[in-house]
């Protein structure tokens, strides 16, 4: 039994339909690696007396309280830890881009 063309086109629109509902659900998630990576790029030109660490994920065996929002910290996330002759730095990157959808 043959599929129709109109068949055939459905089909393959569902697919394309549910493709772009995952990328547009990553989108950010996409556009913030692609900022974290212009930053590593950068922080590369550093001199030889600065250590660089890139996506550092900490665990605390006691919760840590955030005061300003009530809240316990188990778990925490930082982008990039620079630490060298004038001090240790915590860098956090954010990648704003604008798009249509």
């Amino acid at each position: 039994m043959e599929k129709s063309y109109d068949s055939i086109i459905e089909k393959r629109d569902a697919y394309l339909h549910k493709a772009r509902k995952i990328i547009n659900k990553n989108i950010q998630v996409y556009y913030g690696a692609v900022g974290e990576e212009a930053v590593i790029r950068e922080l590369k030109f550093l001199p030889d007396s600065y250590s660089i660490f890139n996506d550092v994920n900490l665990s605390f065996s006691r919760s840590i309280r955030w005061k300003k929002y009530n809240e316990y910290i188990k778990f925490c996330q930082i982008d990039h830890i620079v630490v060298g002759p004038s001090g240790i730095f915590l860098i956090e990157t954010q990648n704003l881009t604008f798009f249509n959808d």
